[in-house]
């Protein structure tokens, strides 16, 4: 949909404060700034549609496009957010992974100014209502600055919002264990695993898969039945959550990936080859450990394996 340059800003104005005025005021406020009556009727429709709880809401936007098609539409417009798909598929994969369906909202009516954003914005919320952080990619901003074109992507977040949050919930430690919360060793800075595929297409979710479980860590069957558990409870874990980093180098060779994994100074180095085979070597000594399984509920869960390695007894 064609759109002057010159009126942009004032558009992602309307959108953002699109729930803040009757109908009639926001189409006086739109054509002020000279949108037309069709471009305005687009937003309308979509924006029932949203409303409405229709589940591809830009599906309605593309057809809403094509019923009026006295709009200049060029070849560029067919898809209006080319790269949209791809910020899906990319969340539902995450979704799959964290085995959570409700963590996840798409509201494409979130504007969050755009002063400097040049694609998604995101907004992170608790009990749906209080906003924790917000972000999203621009592209511009540290070229803006004095700094080379960078493509970016960020967030920024509140620490009194957070911790009121935490209040709120029960879950900020006071007294005796606050001071045992803090006193206790932080994670460690230097990466304990570095995680890469063999070069085999099909090993490349298991990537993230184990990443992702590595981090998170196994909590124990003691801490997970206890119905006044508390974050910071000492029998929380039995697999502590590890740093765990992956490559973002386009090779797929595993001499320069593990050369990856040496300059960041990471301690163990996966190579996934399967579900059930994964190969464990220690970067201090160069020797392998063994093969593991990279599923956690398994007897030889590679995470257990690096745990053992890596504790103060070893």
């Amino acid at each position: 949909m064609k759109i002057a340059p010159a009126h942009l800003d004032a558009w992602f104005a309307w959108i953002d404060g699109y729930n803040k005025f009757p109908k009639d005021k926001r189409r006086e406020i739109a054509l002020e700034f000279g949108a037309t009556e069709s471009q305005i009727n687009i937003f309308e429709n979509f924006f029932s549609s949203l409303l409405n709880g229709l589940s591809k809401p830009m599906e309605v936007f593309e057809q809403t496009l094509q019923e009026y098609s006295e709009l200049e539409i060029g070849p560029e417009d067919d898809k209006p957010f080319p790269y949209f798909e791809a910020v899906l598929s990319a969340l539902s994969n995450a979704i799959v992974r964290s085995g959570n369906a409700n963590w996840m909202n798409q509201d494409t009516s979130i504007v969050r100014g755009l002063a400097y954003y040049t694609g998604t914005v995101f907004e992170a919320l608790a009990d749906g209502e209080r906003a924790v952080a917000g972000g999203g990619r621009y592209d511009n901003l540290i070229e803006l600055f004095g700094g080379p074109p960078t493509p970016a992507c960020g967030f920024g977040m509140g620490d009194v919002v957070l911790g009121n949050l935490l209040d709120d919930k029960g879950l900020m430690p006071t007294g005796a264990e606050l001071m045992d919360a803090v006193a206790r060793p932080q994670a460690s800075i230097r990466p304990v695993a570095f995680v890469v595929p063999n070069g085999d297409d099909d090993n490349e979710p298991l990537v993230h898969i184990l990443t992702a479980n590595l981090r998170r860590g196994i909590e124990s069957e003691s801490w997970l039945s206890n119905d006044d558990r508390k974050p910071w409870h000492n029998d929380r874990y039995t697999i502590a959550p590890m740093h765990t980093r992956i490559s973002y180098k386009s090779t797929r060779k595993i001499n320069k990936l593990k050369a990856d994994a040496s300059n960041q100074h990471a301690k163990f180095f996966v190579v996934i080859n399967a579900e059930d085979n994964a190969e464990l070597t220690n970067m201090d000594t160069g020797e392998s450990v063994g093969s593991f399984s990279v599923n956690p509920a398994a007897e030889n869960y590679i995470g257990q394996a690096i745990a053992a390695a890596n504790s103060p007894a070893c």
